[in-house]
């Protein structure tokens, strides 16, 4: 005997659908997102920031070996914008002003 529906509308892809009371209360109640599916809840799970955040630290790893100094086809310099994963590097303080803009 199922218990009672309630209708909701899906936060992903707008779709109204329906969701048995007591799963849904369940799921407010442990901070979850209720969907339609199976396909918008693995939508909604890859653009969550801990998802985000673990994309980039899994692309910063893998491409580590291949910044800068490390990279062959590297030729020097530094330019204006950096990969979004890697930041420029810090100038160091003793260099004079001149070295640091490359010649």
């Amino acid at each position: 005997m199922p218990g009672k529906m309630i209708k909701l509308t899906c936060p992903v892809c707008g779709e109204p659908y329906e969701k048995n009371a007591y799963e849904h209360k369940r799921n407010v109640s442990l901070g979850r997102t209720s969907v339609c599916s199976r396909t918008c809840h693995a939508s909604y799970m890859n653009q969550t920031e801990t998802k985000l955040k673990q994309n980039r630290e899994m692309l910063a790893e893998r491409n580590a070996h291949q910044y800068r100094e490390d990279n062959p086809n590297w030729k020097g310099g530094i330019s204006a914008k950096s990969h979004p994963l890697k930041p420029l590097p810090e100038p160091k303080p003793d260099e004079p002003e001149d070295e640091k803009k490359g010649g």
